[in-house]
């Protein structure tokens, strides 16, 4: 076959996965609510923009997160809808209104279809760049594995920061790789821009003025004995950095109108950001030793470090390797023993308080049962198998395996040390670098087979594993659980709202539905419901409903409330928490046919006392 016909066929292999991804993505893609999504399309974009356009620039920090990507990629839609008009339909859901879901769906369509376009498009550079890296069939399995993994295809639908950020901070990291590996200054600009992206999209991707640096060191310990390291060469080094630093600084700069008016903006975003609050302190510390280090010493202690690493490079990847080996074992062996030694599902409902009553190991652990669980049997087989090989210490790419494993650790201490555990949404960073480990995985796997045809016949299956893995899922993609993990469990308690339009659409079937009244401890029902729809936490009189719609993600919080409001003397004539381990509901779904990840509808004749 000619050269030019094998490249038409990897674009043409490219494109379909594109579009799978896009044909999945668009199944009801209007029909489900989210989240904090309202705060977006109902109000951060718009304000953005407005403001911008106003020239009040310093009203252009929108959110804490900060979401400025958000506004610029899902602020397309303002051309085709102004959802300020729709707005008091939407908040004001205690007045019957039958026309809400279709006002609510119009908005939703125009706003998540930029995401979800940008997010299918984003598979052809991570093709490129892993192209760059390894090779074809790698590249090309990586965008399959990425682009049908039902995590990521869920979290791209929702107008939100994590739908986007992984596709900014992998692409960071693969660019910054590619430099290393080719010392090509446009990678590191690339790299540079992407991580401005980054930062603009959520803060806690400075990590990687962190990570990125560290690679730096392993690059030059894993080369020593190809290239000479001195100061001059360590101090080229640095000079990249920085100018790596500077170009992420100026697209921010440019992007977020708020700094044109105030540029120290730039340092709450980096060093005085959230992200930063516990080590800002270390960071600078450690920047400020590296810089006199190779000014003043010479490089003393950076050359002295690089050789270190180059003495145990051998022995390094297995160690790295076999940590992960080791924590993924762990927390299937606590799975199948019935979480007889930490409960993944309680850690997870209290991300931000878990730390309370577990340990910094147990944390970190748990940060492996969402991804361990949180991608396809036969994706977790290759994972392991490519880690297997890195412990064995048969791997050609042992620099670039070993870069993406360390940077999930680094990601995940961040998290524990942060006193934040890592839920399915924030996992979202580490999940493209996984599967690109697994899609390399299995390509050492198939390097074992010298039969073509078993060869082709392994790659279909793999194929058609991941998308019968996606339609087996549709519409809840965010709700997806390996088939493997025990049906009894989920890994994502702290859900987006997957099942709050079905729970609506039951609702408005009923006989004259628009003049039911209906509370729900979830916001996304009452978005959809066209009669009176109360969410408050502690209603004062709950006879006043009709029916009441309970969520296994909102137990937690419910109950806990109530609870809280008894020990403090409040009595309740109507216990509504019970409604959660009650089994006589009027109307069930199990979201991803999982038993404990459910939402009940109960009539008011139900209620116990």
């Amino acid at each position: 076959m000619s050269k030019n016909k094998k490249q038409w066929l990897w674009i043409g292999a490219v494109f379909l996965v594109i579009i799978a991804n896009l044909m999945f993505g668009f199944y009801r893609l209007e029909k489900k609510a989210a989240v904090d999504e309202p705060l977006w399309t109902f109000g951060r974009i718009n304000k953005f923009w407005n403001n911008t356009l106003d020239g009040e620039w310093q009203k252009t920090m929108i959110s804490d997160k900060p979401g400025i990507t958000v506004a610029l990629v899902s602020g397309i839609g303002l051309a085709l809808e102004n959802p300020l008009k729709e707005k008091s339909v939407f908040w004001n859901n205690k007045i019957a209104n039958p026309q809400r879901p279709a006002k609510l769906e119009r908005v939703n369509f125009v706003f998540r279809s930029p995401l979800l376009i940008f997010s299918a498009l984003s598979l052809i550079l991570f093709f490129i760049l892993v192209h760059k890296l390894t090779n074809n069939l790698v590249a090309l399995f990586s965008i399959i594995f990425i682009g049908c993994s039902p995590l990521i295809l869920g979290m791209t639908t929702f107008v939100n920061p994590d739908s986007i950020l992984w596709i900014f901070s992998s692409l960071a990291i693969l660019s910054f790789l590619i430099y290393l590996k080719n010392e090509s200054r446009k990678y590191l600009y690339f790299a540079g821009i992407l991580v401005g992206f980054s930062i603009l999209t959520k803060y806690v991707a400075n990590i990687l003025y962190i990570f990125l640096p560290l690679l730096v060191f392993l690059d030059l310990g894993f080369s020593q004995e190809k290239k000479e390291i001195t100061p001059k060469a360590l101090k080229g080094k640095l000079k990249d950095i920085f100018v790596l630093g500077l170009i992420s600084l100026l697209v921010m700069a440019i992007f977020l109108p708020a700094i044109w008016k105030d540029p120290r903006i730039l340092i709450k975003m980096t060093i005085f950001s959230q992200a930063f609050q516990k080590i800002w302190i270390y960071f600078v510390a450690g920047v400020f030793i590296f810089v006199f280090d190779i000014l003043i010493l010479r490089s003393k202690i950076s050359i002295f470090i690089i050789r270190i690493i180059s003495k145990t490079k051998k022995i390094l990847p297995r160690i790295i390797g076999g940590f992960f080996g080791l924590f993924s074992l762990a927390v299937i062996a606590n799975v199948y023993l019935g979480m007889k030694f930490i409960d993944f599902e309680s850690l997870l409902a209290s991300p931000k308080t878990a730390y309370h009553s577990f340990d910094i190991l147990e944390m970190l652990i748990a940060c492996f049962y969402p991804l361990i669980f949180g991608i396809g049997p036969l994706v977790l087989f290759f994972l392991f198998w490519g880690v297997g090989k890195i412990i064995l210490g048969k791997i050609k790419d042992q620099f670039l395996i070993l870069s993406l494993i360390l940077f999930i650790f680094a990601y995940y201490l961040a998290s524990v040390f942060s006193k934040v555990e890592a839920t399915v949404r924030y996992q979202v960073m580490v999940l493209p670098l996984v599967l690109i480990i697994a899609s390399w995985g299995l390509v050492e796997f198939l390097s074992w087979i010298k039969n073509r045809k078993v060869f082709w016949l392994i790659s279909l299956m793999v194929v058609l594993f991941s998308l019968v893995s996606l339609w087996q899922i549709k519409p809840f993609y965010f709700s997806y659980a390996s088939e493997v993990l025990p049906e009894k469990y989920s890994i994502n308690p702290k859900d987006m709202g997957d099942g709050s339009y079905e729970v609506a659409q039951y609702l408005n079937a009923l006989p004259e539905a628009e003049k039911l009244t209906v509370w729900s401890d979830k916001d996304g029902v009452c978005s959809f419901f066209v009669g009176s729809c109360y969410n408050v936490r502690d209603p004062e009189n709950f006879e006043d409903f009709d029916y009441f719609v309970v969520s296994s993600g909102r137990k937690t919080r419910t109950s806990r409330l109530i609870s809280q409001r008894m020990e403090k003397g409040k009595n309740y004539r109507y216990r509504i928490d019970k409604f959660y381990e009650a089994e006589n509901a009027d109307w069930k779904l199990e979201v991803g046919g999982r038993k404990n990840n459910y939402l009940k509808v109960f009539s008011f004749n139900k209620l116990q006392k």
